[in-house]
């Protein structure tokens, strides 16, 4: 559960930028981290 109200706050973190820009900020918080669980731990720095 608490994974899935991560996964909607980078919704709501990616919605008002462009596809590019989604995309890179997506990829610049994964090279970060090492798993999924992870970088969704880290959302909260977002």
């Amino acid at each position: 559960r608490n994974e899935l109200n991560r996964i909607w706050v980078l919704r709501k973190v990616f919605s008002p930028l462009s596809t590019v820009e989604s995309m890179e900020l997506l990829v610049e918080k994964l090279e970060k981290t090492r798993t999924n669980s992870e970088f969704l731990n880290s959302m909260s720095s977002m």
